[in-house]
């Protein structure tokens, strides 16, 4: 796997480009890549980092995998043919599963019939770009603590969710995310509102 550190078209802006994201939309992406605008730091995130590395032994506990430990940041896999394309695993197993680890509100809407479409998009990106074939998301469902217990979070229970590599759906990835790419990004042109939804 090619590793890189330029700021490239990533996993979470899968669901972004495709128009599906509860979190932004193609400007959003343009605006992180080509302006230099991140995402602004909320509770969730936050959380998210915090409580990693529990979420992370909870794993291991759970599935017996042995991890590579791709705890150091950052760690960017490039796609083969597609150099605007990049993935950041939170881990990969030494048998080539690609893990993903989330935290989540016990109370989370939209995690009824699997995970929410946004992490299901960033984990079959990351198998598009890394080429494996097998994911791990692994969430942490619980309670954030009160003001009296402030960023504190308490887990009540962990599932795990399987996806495969589609095929198909990575090659929607390869035409959306190039169209894209040439025409927004290398000329620095903000996308329309139609741009470039499939």
């Amino acid at each position: 796997m090619k590793l890189t550190t330029t700021r490239r078209l990533g996993a979470t802006d899968a669901a972004k480009l495709l128009g599906v994201s509860k979190y932004g939309g193609p400007l959003d992406v343009f605006n992180r890549i080509v302006l230099g605008i991140d995402a602004k730091v909320n509770k969730q995130m936050l959380r998210g980092t915090k409580y990693e590395p529990e979420v992370r032994r909870r794993y291991v506990e759970a599935t017996g995998a042995t991890l590579q430990q791709f705890v150091v940041r950052p760690f960017i896999v490039e796609h083969p043919l597609h150099h605007w394309a990049t993935s950041s695993p939170d881990d990969i197993t030494t048998d080539g599963v690609l893990v993903d680890l989330k935290t989540a509100s016990r109370w989370a809407k939209g995690w009824g019939e699997g995970p929410p479409i946004d992490y299901t998009l960033q984990c079959l990106w990351s198998l598009w770009v890394t080429g494996l074939e097998h994911a791990h998301l692994y969430a942490a469902f619980g309670e954030d603590g009160d003001k009296t217990r402030p960023g504190e979070f308490f887990i009540a229970r962990c599932q795990l969710y399987e996806l495969l590599r589609d095929d198909e759906l990575g090659e929607i990835f390869a035409e959306v995310g190039e169209r894209f790419w040439r025409t927004c990004i290398e000329p620095k042109q903000p996308p329309t509102e139609e741009q470039p939804h499939v």
